[in-house]
């Protein structure tokens, strides 16, 4: 269904319907810190929204570290909203709560020399009143948030750390803000990573009563009586029962870094990216998804140069590789990442960056802190030029599919978790140079390639940079592919986080040398992307391997593997029905021991680290026992 898009598209008030909140994210802009006090782009960044006409605006207010002052950095955001509904009172705002809080007052606090914190922001009597608590006259508790084992403390910096949602003190945090925001005009939160701080939320069931107290406040004081609920989360915590938690799924977008500098390109499949993998479902206005709405972002994460995680682009966080392109290839890469969303991802939308903290440039001084899509001018000497094509790709006509003609994507029993491996095969669906840190050039080499062709490259650096590429080449690490398959130097991580629970299938295609190992060792260690309560093991005594259950009872449950010595490839098999546990090797089951429901025992089940002498060709990887013939025809390495 295509549409020329008038005002009443955008008319919502007290819930949404499909159609108009696709129409939205199909006009979304990113614009970090716009509405954030003392941004001294304010100005021209109103003049871009009225030229390029966004109809959603994400992260127009934020606050990662605790503003100084909390009552300027609200009254600053009302006044940016105000600014921003005078151009077009339709744009939706959104504002972001973070999974980050910030302590001023703890000894790592006082460590780091912070003067800003949550020890300082005074909790109003309508929080307490709001989860019928007694009001009391006191500032928000940093400890009284953080996961009580430690977990994710500083993990953003000394005095930085990530809250726990289960914590009532958590909530009352999120619920204050979130609701400082929609008085304040915001249409739409942002909670930033649900599954990191909602790690102990065991059903979810406090992030639903915390989403419920907001969207019950927006019901009576937003400004069209509805809030947009969003956040980076994983298919398995989507939902609660068959309702959704949140309005649309935003997640960064996990591009695979290409051929040439500085080339990227979509993947299915690629590390923990989310396209194609979110179960129907009922949306919170109360209308079933055959898919709920997505929004990808470029996000912003890092903004240095480490070849290793599978997340990086060219070594870095997607805004900074972004930033760092030619312009010519910015303006066609937003027209292809349009593109390629609606033709492969339906209800998938691409945030245009707008504005958003990068590195600029890379391997040499920096010039800019920020990425801006603005022309550049007088006002913006510092603009980047995307600001036409994004206007282009805004005007398009917006084609929605009416709800029930998207088949929903496969999940559950049929789920091939995370990846395929294979000879110059990295999932079920593109090719790449190795499966999980997404670039073949060490971190020396990175740099030398963003010095050589960086778009803001000095010119006497770059011409450097291209003599030394000329005389050497560029450095790049050990091929993880080989002719005869994939080997393991080291570890390597893959982020899923999917659980296997008591049913699962592994297959694992290897050759072993034919010399005993001196020191046992797990087959697939260290780089979690599945909580599991399995492993594979070489135990150096008996010189052989075996698999086992492991669900914290210490009782032993070991399925062993004849693994012949003859220096070909075999296949192993490893599958878990909820009664029993089978080891397979060359297509037949070769032991089976009883296995009843295994308790997720919290260790994951991991891959890497595995020695010289031992080369995994082929993995596959399941969330539910295979049938018999299946476990058969896959242990066969077909």
């Amino acid at each position: 269904m295509t549409h020329t898009l008038s005002a009443s598209v955008y008319d919502f008030d007290g819930s949404i319907s499909c159609e108009t909140l696709e129409a939205y994210l199909s006009k979304a802009l990113l614009m970090s810190n716009m509405c954030n006090e003392g941004d001294r782009y304010l100005e021209e960044n109103l003049r871009a929204i009225a030229n390029v006409k966004p109809k959603y605006i994400g992260r127009a207010a934020l606050a990662w570290a605790c503003p100084a002052d909390d009552e300027r950095h609200f009254a600053s955001a009302r006044e940016g909203a105000e600014r921003i509904h005078a151009i077009d009172p339709d744009i939706i705002l959104q504002a972001c709560v973070f999974e980050a809080v910030y302590s001023c007052k703890s000894p790592e606090g006082i460590k780091a020399g912070r003067t800003a914190g949550v020890e300082n922001i005074p909790i109003p009597a309508w929080v307490f009143e709001a989860f019928g608590l007694p009001a009391e006259e006191r500032n928000f508790d940093y400890e009284a948030m953080l996961f009580p084992d430690g977990t994710h403390r500083n993990m953003w910096g000394n005095g930085g750390s990530v809250p726990d949602v289960t914590r009532p003190e958590t909530q009352l945090w999120f619920y204050y803000r979130a609701r400082r925001y929609i008085d304040a005009g915001y249409e739409s939160i942002h909670f930033g990573q649900a599954d990191l701080v909602g790690r102990d939320d065991t059903g979810r069931r406090v992030w639903s009563k915390l989403l419920s107290m907001v969207r019950e406040y927006a019901r009576e004081h937003a400004r069209r009586h509805y809030v947009l609920c969003d956040a980076h989360f994983f298919a398995p915590n989507a939902k609660v029962g068959d309702k959704y938690l949140w309005d649309f799924f935003a997640f960064p977008i996990r591009v695979v870094s290409g051929g040439k500098p500085f080339e990227a390109y979509f993947a299915y499949g690629h590390g923990d990216a989310g396209y194609g993998t979110m179960p129907p479902g009922i949306h919170p206005s109360g209308w079933k998804c055959d898919v709920i709405p997505q929004l990808y972002e470029v996000d912003n994460f890092f903004g240095g140069i480490n070849s290793q995680p599978f997340h990086h682009v060219w070594g870095t966080d997607e805004i900074t590789w972004f930033a760092n392109c030619s312009g010519e290839y910015r303006n066609r890469w937003l027209v292809y990442a349009a593109d390629w969303l609606k033709k492969n991802v339906p209800r998938g939308y691409m945030s245009m960056p707008g504005v958003r903290p990068a590195t600029i440039p890379l391997g040499s001084p920096r010039q800019t802190d920020y990425y801006r899509f603005n022309n550049k001018s007088e006002a913006c000497p510092f603009g980047f030029g995307q600001e036409d094509t994004v206007k282009e790709i805004f005007a398009r006509p917006f084609e929605w599919l009416p709800l029930g003609s998207v088949k929903p994507p496969k999940t559950g029993k049929r789920e091939l978790l995370g990846f395929r491996l294979g000879k110059d095969t990295v999932t079920e669906s593109f090719d790449a140079p190795s499966f999980s840190d997404n670039s073949e050039y060490t971190d020396e080499g990175l740099t030398l390639l963003y010095r050589a062709y960086g778009a803001f490259s000095p010119a006497d650096v770059s011409e450097a940079a291209k003599k030394e590429i000329a005389e050497k080449g560029v450095p790049k690490k050990e091929p993880l592919l080989t002719p005869e398959g994939l080997s393991f130097t080291g570890a390597r991580t893959l982020n899923l986080t999917a659980d296997a629970g008591p049913r699962f299938s592994l297959f694992v295609t290897l050759r072993l040398d034919n010399t005993a190992f001196a020191d046992d060792f797990l087959l697939l260690a260290n780089g979690a992307y599945l909580k599991s309560g399995f492993y594979i093991k070489y135990y150096a005594k008996d010189n052989e391997l075996y698999g086992e259950a492991a669900d914290g009872t210490g009782k032993r449950r070991v399925a062993v593997f004849p693994y012949p010595r003859d220096e070909r490839a075999h296949t192993i098999g490893l599958t878990a029905d909820g009664k029993e546990l089978t080891a397979w090797l060359d297509g037949r089951a070769c032991s089976r021991i009883p296995c009843g429901p295994v308790a997720e025992s919290g260790t994951p089940l991991s891959m890497g680290n595995s020695l010289r002498g031992c080369l995994i060709k082929d993995i596959k990887l399941y969330n539910y026992a295979v049938s018999e013939a299946e476990a058969r025809r896959l242990s066969r390495g077909k």
